[in-house]
């Protein structure tokens, strides 16, 4: 018996050959284990036996074993490179990825906000490419008086998809709580 994964359930596009198992007195074990590392999506599981002199062929049906690969729901975690800034003073963020495959791509963009609900979008710094799960930092951003009084940075997180958001905000009087 030989157990594989297909892409599709006319059979084609194989994903993985497990391998061969024994049959003995008609009974055969269970497939060889199969990590999920992709595609996502549904994927299928045949089970074909090679047959014996007294017995013929056969293949569980195409589409009989279907299984849905998930995409993993990676978190992000955040540190400022200072979380109190004086005016011309500079500040960074820095993001982690956890959860996500040794492979993950898709970009990062960090936000500076005026307010800790984010909103007053003072500047965008990115979309940054993520490459091997790996996230760049964000550019320096420099603080600076926005007409109402001084200006620096702090930051809120936000959920994660292929392309990830990290919104860095601004709080008055350059008093930024640490990341929790």
């Amino acid at each position: 018996m030989t157990y594989s994964i297909y892409s599709s359930a006319n059979c084609s596009g194989l994903i993985s050959a497990l391998g061969v198992v024994t049959v003995t007195n008609g009974s055969a074990p269970g497939s060889p284990d199969w990590s999920a590392v992709g595609p996502t999506g549904t994927v299928y599981f045949v089970a074909s036996y090679s047959g014996d002199a007294n017995n013929a062929p056969s293949v569980s049906g195409c589409a009989a074993e279907a299984v849905t690969v998930s995409p993993n729901a990676p978190t992000v975690s955040t540190q400022l490179s200072l979380t109190t800034v004086t005016l011309g003073g500079t500040v960074y963020d820095a993001a982690t990825l956890a959860g996500a495959t040794t492979s993950a791509g898709g970009t990062v963009t960090y936000r500076v906000y005026s307010g800790a609900t984010c909103s007053g979008l003072i500047t965008t710094l990115g979309p940054l490419t993520v490459t091997n799960g790996s996230v760049p930092n964000s550019p320096t951003w420099t603080a600076t008086s926005a007409g109402d009084g001084p200006q620096c940075g702090a930051k809120e997180r936000r959920g994660l998809g292929s392309n990830a958001s990290v919104h860095v905000y601004a709080k008055s009087a350059c008093q930024a709580r640490a990341p929790r």
